[in-house]
């Protein structure tokens, strides 16, 4: 991918409001952090999408208990050095974080990042709201909720010391997700899924009919969720829709979450 890819995808993020990005679900490239460093965006780097329990049955989970350890470390030492990176992420929705072998792992993933970069929290996207997932966010320095701010304020209660933020939501329901950000000084910031156009998940629109085969993808229309810089400003939204008749482009982009952390 060339620089100036990268660079553009982050330029077109700033000028939409953005300040944060969350490099979902694998590592940012160098490219994409040196971007981020001249533009003054935040980055959440982002290690793996699963550990050793898979989601597909080619994934990386094959690899993980050999590589997982040269993996994280090939990332902190190209990354900490980068003044955008402002948290390490362990992961996105693992499948395993709530048994004994998930946190063990997550122990170890935490360990090994605070080792080789003390001055950055440690965090992860959390899917999974269970018993036993409490003791999984006592691993992590940063909690990260997708999709359910309806715990926001119950947690806290329960947990007042935990800090979190919205790892990851539904760009059609942004103005829902950065409210809270603004009344509840323990929650820092929200992650729109997606940014970046491209040919997935990308959480709004619907699924059209289409016999041909070259036209086929999962989703027919996308939205990006822009968020403002400014404290007390609005919220614009945009809205960018592909028709039936479209034609999709071969080109492909790599998904980033986006956001503004509200920092004090």
């Amino acid at each position: 991918m060339r620089v100036s890819a990268d660079e553009r995808k982050l330029e077109l993020m700033k000028a939409a409001g953005y300040n944060a990005v969350r490099s979902a679900h694998n590592p940012a490239s160098q490219a994409t952090l040196d971007a981020a460093d001249r533009l003054g965006m935040l980055v959440i780097d982002e290690a793996f999408d699963m550990w050793s329990v898979g989601k597909r049955k080619n994934d990386y989970s094959r690899f993980f208990k050999d590589n997982w350890r040269a993996d994280v470390s090939s990332m902190i030492w190209s990354g900490r050095n980068h003044p955008s990176i402002v948290m390490w992420s362990l992961g996105n929705e693992i499948p395993n974080l709530a048994d004994e072998t998930g946190r063990a792992e997550a122990k170890a993933l935490a360990d090994l990042v605070h080792q080789l970069d003390p001055t950055r929290p440690t965090t992860a996207a959390v899917h999974l709201f269970v018993k036993n997932t409490e003791t999984f966010f006592e691993i992590l320095d940063v909690a990260g909720y997708n999709y359910r701010r309806e715990n926001y304020l119950s947690d806290h209660a329960a947990f007042p010391k935990r800090v979190i933020y919205g790892s990851e939501s539904f760009s059609a329901q942004a103005f829902d997700y950065w409210a809270p950000t603004e009344t509840m000084p323990w929650v820092i910031g929200d992650f729109v899924w997606t940014a970046v156009d491209y040919l997935g998940e990308a959480s709004i629109g619907e699924a059209l009919a289409c016999h041909d085969a070259a036209l086929r993808f999962e989703a027919a229309a996308f939205a990006i969720g822009q968020i403002v810089a400014t404290i007390c400003g609005t919220l614009p939204y945009c809205l960018m829709a592909w028709s039936s008749t479209t034609r999709a482009s071969s080109a492909r982009t790599i998904p980033l979450t986006a956001s503004r952390i509200a920092l004090t």
